[in-house]
């Protein structure tokens, strides 16, 4: 069903849309079932009906679902409804206690990517790998996943080194000083960090203040040739299934 946009001005950080009940009833669905808006992207909402707020044959939506389905006020979105996917079973299971295969993963990384998967349902996914002790499998299976959702770049080493710290601690900038010290002995370490998300300052923000960490793959290979270490600003090229689920916590 193709339904014409009406901003609104509430405030939600859950995606919520308000509908008629006339287009509800075409649609076959109910008061807080999923539904699926395609703009220029496709998100997953959550349904609010009203008999009076909206107009048949419009969708009220708040500036920032707009802006995240690409919406525009007065254009047209196509509304679907959106059954649970499979994925949101499989997290479930997570929260149980429960393994997952690789298949399961990769569905979930999928519809992450899809818009399949509610903010909570993410946020769910990740406290529960978080909190159920997932295994070395399951956290390599997720990273791949996560990687092959991206751009990924070839050093051209046989060894590649990370490291992560917990962040969100201020003040206590230990990864430039682990990065110097592991790039002075030859090791090959390019260290993507993010802006800030827990704190006032993340990594990328601290070595900003003396350096460029915004960089594309082509500088990015030639100061690690240089330097053997280096440090860049994570961006949606690489994993952007990651700032997906960064945006949502």
């Amino acid at each position: 069903m193709k339904l014409t946009v009406r901003m609104s001005d509430i405030t939600q950080s859950e995606p919520v849309v308000l509908l008629s009940r006339d287009d509800c009833l075409e649609l076959g669905v109910d008061q807080n079932d999923r539904i699926r808006i395609t703009g220029e992207r496709p998100i997953v909402a959550s349904l609010v009906i009203t008999d009076k707020v909206v107009s048949k044959g419009t969708i009220s939506m708040p500036s920032a679902i707009m802006e995240r389905c690409g919406a525009s006020d007065g254009g047209e979105v196509e509304v679907t409804y959106s059954p649970m996917p499979e994925s949101a079973r499989s997290i479930r299971r997570k929260i149980n206690g429960e393994e997952l295969s690789k298949e399961e993963i990769e569905s979930i990384v999928s519809d992450i990517m899809d818009g399949n998967l509610s903010e909570k349902e993410i946020l769910a996914f990740v406290s529960s790998f978080n909190i159920n002790n997932s295994s070395l499998t399951e956290i390599a299976y997720l990273t791949r996943s996560m990687a092959d959702t991206g751009s990924t770049v070839d050093f051209g080493k046989k060894t590649v080194l990370d490291f992560h710290s917990l962040g969100g601690v201020p003040g206590n900038k230990i990864t430039p000083i682990v990065v110097s010290i592991v790039a002075s002995e030859g090791l090959t370490i390019p260290k993507m960090s993010s802006r800030a998300i827990s704190s006032a300052c993340g990594t990328s923000d601290y070595v900003d203040t003396f350096c460029d960490v915004e960089m594309d793959t082509d500088e990015l290979l030639k100061a690690i040739k240089k330097t053997d270490g280096v440090f860049a600003c994570g961006n949606e090229n690489y994993a952007p299934v990651g700032s997906k689920i960064i945006k949502a916590e």
